[in-house]
C-alpha cells in the first residue's frame, strides 16, 4: 500500500485478539465474513474492503474490532445493533442499513463453467435447462426474479468459502452447469487451486456497487457522526488517490 504505509492505522483486533483502545477511542463493532479477496479472515492479508474501511478510520477516534460469520448472520446481526457495521453488501442484501454516500468497490457476478462447455450466459433466457450453484441470501442483480420463479433451477449453499470449493467440486463432477459468484473471488479461488484452466467465465450479469453499511440501532448521533466522518475521508482518500495502491495490492483496479 505505497501511499498509505506511512500512515498511522487506526487499533483494530479480531474478536479473538486483544488491543488495547487509544484513550478517548470509540470502538466499532464490525461483522465480515469470509470473501477474500474483499474479506479474508485467514491468510497475509486483511481483504481491500477492510483495508480501505481501516484507512478510512486512521487517525480518527474510531477502533474497528472485527469478527466474521457466515454471510446471513452477518447481515442479521448489524441489523440487530449487535454489531455497528457491515462489509461489503449491496444495497439489495441488506435494505434495512443505512449506507454512506460512496461505494468501496463494484461487484460482478458471472457464472462459471467447465472449459470445454459451449454454454454462455446470454440473459435470463439463456438460463432454461441450467442447473446453478448460487450462494444464500446473495444479490444475483438482474436474475433474482427468475431464481425466485425457478427454484427448481439452483442449488443454493451458505458460506463464501465453503460454497466456492463445493461448487467448483460440483462442477467437476457434472452435478452443476455452471455456478455463480463474484468474478474475482472465483479468479482468486481457482489461482490458489492452480486450476484457471479447468474452468471459464461464461458471462456475467450488471455490476452492482458495494458499500460498508451502518446498523439502523446505532444512537443517533452516533450513526449521523460516523457517516459524516466515512464519507468525509472516503471523499479524500479518492482525492489523494489513496485507494488505488490498496486495489493494487491484490491484483485489482480502482
Amino acid at each position: 500500500m505505497t501511499l498509505l504505509a506511512s500512515a498511522t492505522l487506526p487499533a483494530f483486533a479480531s474478536a479473538g485478539e486483544t488491543a488495547a483502545a487509544p484513550v478517548g477511542a470509540n470502538i466499532i463493532k464490525v461483522a465480515a465474513t469470509d470473501w477474500c479477496p474483499q474479506m479474508c479472515e485467514n491468510g497475509t492479508q486483511s481483504g481491500y474492503i477492510l483495508d480501505v474501511t481501516q484507512a478510512v478510520f486512521a487517525q480518527s477516534d474510531y477502533q474497528l474490532v472485527v469478527e466474521y460469520f457466515p454471510w446471513t448472520r452477518a447481515v442479521r446481526l448489524t441489523e440487530q445493533g449487535q454489531f455497528d457495521l457491515l462489509l461489503g453488501p449491496t444495497k439489495t442484501e441488506a435494505p434495512n442499513l443505512r449506507f454512506p454516500v460512496t461505494p468501496v468497490g463494484q461487484q460482478k457476478m458471472c457464472f462459471f463453467t467447465k472449459a470445454d462447455s459451449n454454454w454462455r450466459y446470454q440473459g435470463v433466457e439463456s438460463l432454461q435447462g441450467q442447473q446453478i450453484g448460487v450462494i444464500l441470501d446473495a444479490s444475483l442483480g438482474e436474475i433474482n426474479d427468475y431464481k425466485q420463479a425457478n427454484p427448481h433451477q439452483f442449488q443454493v449453499l451458505s458460506q463464501p468459502t465453503t460454497y466456492l470449493k463445493q461448487s467448483i467440486g460440483k462442477l467437476r463432477l457434472s452435478r452443476i452447469d455452471s455456478f455463480l459468484f463474484t468474478q474475482i473471488a472465483v479468479e482468486y479461488e481457482l489461482a490458489q487451486q492452480n486450476a484457471q484452466d479447468e474452468f471459464i467465465n461464461a458471462g456475467c450479469v450488471a455490476a452492482e456497487n458495494i458499500y460498508v453499511a451502518f446498523s439502523p440501532k446505532m444512537a443517533a448521533a452516533k450513526l449521523q457522526q460516523v457517516m459524516t466522518v466515512f464519507d468525509k475521508r472516503m471523499a479524500e482518500l479518492q482525492r489523494q488517490n489513496a485507494i488505488k495502491p490498496i486495489m493494487q495490492d491484490y491484483g485489482l483496479s480502482y
